[in-house]
């Protein structure tokens, strides 16, 4: 059985949590305890994963997923640390390649809103329609998502995202790797190529131009 929350998890946040109840009192319901609750939680126990909480509090991970959101919106963050969020999660994040678009995931819900919404301001969008968790941008998106990084900070990151789609694909099923392979190390030495200055429209086409091709074989 996994281990249970008990009381002496409780190191940070307690005094706030108990003002809040007494603040509120008569106006809070039952919801408004479990996401102040799940708060003080995640003030003591911020890397705990939604599967290991829901088996901790012996609730859906769905649950889980609606009340940290909602903590998210109730004790809001500022701009600047969901950027750094936002931008760790870039620089940690785990890359693949599907043909035309990159790949990765975002778990915390407010950041993928974070994120739809830049994107929204520069006339952009992602897809999360297969899996709500991954984020599928192509790759003048990504160039956008970095644009406040300084030229070096930025190529760093671009390098590293392009040993990490390298890397995924090498592990594929070798029919797959050789159908999307050329095409997969040829996009990211595009965008590689642009990684010092932002996609320019003759970059974007050299894009679209690889994608049409490679679907015709």
């Amino acid at each position: 059985m996994p281990g249970k929350i008990t009381t002496s998890d409780w190191k940070n946040g307690k005094d706030e949590f108990v003002q809040q109840c007494f603040d509120q009192f008569g106006h809070m319901n039952k919801n408004d305890y479990e996401v102040a609750l799940l708060h003080l939680l995640l003030e003591n126990h911020d890397q705990e994963t939604d599967f290991s909480l829901s088996r901790k509090l012996q609730i859906p991970e769905g649950k889980i997923k609606r009340l940290r959101y909602e903590v998210s919106l109730v004790y809001p963050e500022e701009e600047t640390s969901l950027e750094k969020k936002l931008l760790s999660e870039i620089v940690n994040g785990n890359f693949k390649l599907t043909f035309d678009r990159i790949q990765f995931a975002i778990n915390d819900k407010m950041l993928r809103s974070f994120l739809n919404n830049k994107l929204l301001q520069g006339n952009r969008f992602a897809d999360s329609s297969f899996n709500t968790n991954i984020v599928s941008l192509t790759a003048s998106d990504l160039q956008f998502l970095l644009s406040n990084c300084d030229k070096t900070e930025k190529k760093g990151i671009i390098d590293a995202i392009k040993q990490k789609i390298e890397d995924n694909q090498k592990s594929l099923p070798e029919n797959t790797w050789h159908r999307m392979g050329e095409f997969g190390i040829a996009l990211i030495n595009i965008i590689g190529n642009k990684a010092i200055g932002d996609l320019t429209s003759n970059a974007i086409q050299e894009i679209k131009d690889l994608i049409k091709k490679n679907k015709k074989h």
